[in-house]
């Protein structure tokens, strides 16, 4: 088995490290596996580790046409192992990644973490959920605030046992202690999860904007791999007056389009909106206009993407082709 594979060790590391892994990272970890996949096509826990990793790239906004590659992974690591927790909670997993089959997996992911559950690797993609759902009405906070104490009990840096226990106490009402979690996650390992939930937090819960900037000057340009991330700190920088700030974060994103469980934005929109308030009329028109040729680029892949015409609209617009833009807004209609 390639479990035990020396040149994979790093790669399972980096699937742990979940809130907290980098685009660099995550292209090693993906080169790793699909090499894996590859050299040991008959081997189950390579093609798990592949789609947990293509699983987790869909949650993060990296690529999300990468659901199909996870969910073609895990039935390869099904078909030959069926009765593999590996397997069955790779399967679980990609039930996630889509609203349709969201609660079925959730449940499949719960009743492993029951079954297995002092297994870290079970335990902690359930409690992944919540970080990852736009709805965490969803999930009692209490009874995750439980399974993310098993995890820090047998793994007492995990970054995102850390993460999801500080939104689960900021959701139960308890602020201070939901802060003093992520604090002691980013004294722990430095994580830049935490130091991203900590600025959420501050900036959508906190009543202090000055601590809030202060917050937002300690994140690292790094974090911008991740579309979540890039978005909520773009906005903040622009709606403080910030754009230089905006734009240096924005800019540091490596994809096309912020893409996640809340949103799709077309990077070129917030890079244009940052030059548009440095009084640059010109970069940010031709920002918009390359951000209309991605968004035409992707409707042709996806037609019926609701999000996408949503932003082509707003493009059309922003470039002063109002006609157009009608158009497309019917489209929605």
């Amino acid at each position: 088995s390639v479990t035990g594979d020396p040149s994979l060790a790093r790669a399972w590391e980096i699937l742990g490290k979940g809130v907290d892994v980098t685009g660099g990272e995550f292209k090693v970890a993906f080169s790793l596996a699909e090499e894996a996949t590859k050299n040991h096509p008959t081997d189950a826990a390579a093609w798990e580790l592949l789609s947990r990793l293509n699983s987790l790239s869909c949650h993060k906004g990296f690529d999300r046409e990468k659901l199909a590659a996870a969910g073609s992974a895990a039935d390869t690591a099904e078909a030959l192992a069926p009765d593999s927790v590996g397997a069955r909670l790779a399967k679980a997993v990609v039930l996630t990644l889509t609203p349709t089959t969201f609660g079925e997996g959730r449940s499949q992911l719960k009743a492993l973490a029951a079954e297995f559950p002092d297994d870290v690797d079970v335990l902690r993609e359930f409690v992944s959920l919540m970080l990852y759902s736009p709805s965490e009405a969803d999930f009692d906070s209490n009874e995750m605030i439980g399974f993310c104490d098993r995890i820090l009990a047998k793994a007492p840096d995990d970054p995102t046992a850390f993460v999801a226990k500080g939104l689960a106490l900021a959701n139960s009402g308890r602020p201070a202690e939901a802060i003093a979690d992520y604090d002691e996650s980013i004294r722990r390992t430095g994580s830049p999860g935490a130091l991203l939930y900590k600025f959420y937090y501050l900036t959508n819960i906190g009543d202090d904007p000055a601590v809030a900037i202060e917050a937002a000057d300690q994140l690292p340009v790094e974090l911008a791999y991740n579309g979540t991330a890039a978005r909520l700190v773009a906005y903040f920088w622009l709606g403080q007056g910030e754009p230089g700030k905006a734009l240096r974060f924005i800019e540091a994103f490596p994809g096309e389009f912020l893409d996640d469980a809340y949103a799709t934005i077309p990077k070129g929109y917030l890079v244009g909106k940052a030059y548009a308030a440095m009084g640059r009329p010109d970069a940010a028109k031709l920002e918009w206009t390359r951000a209309l040729d991605a968004c035409n680029q992707r409707l042709s892949k996806e037609p019926g993407n609701i999000r996408v015409l949503a932003a082509k609209s707003v493009l059309q617009e922003r470039i002063g082709d109002d006609a157009a833009a009608r158009e497309t807004l019917s489209l929605l209609r």
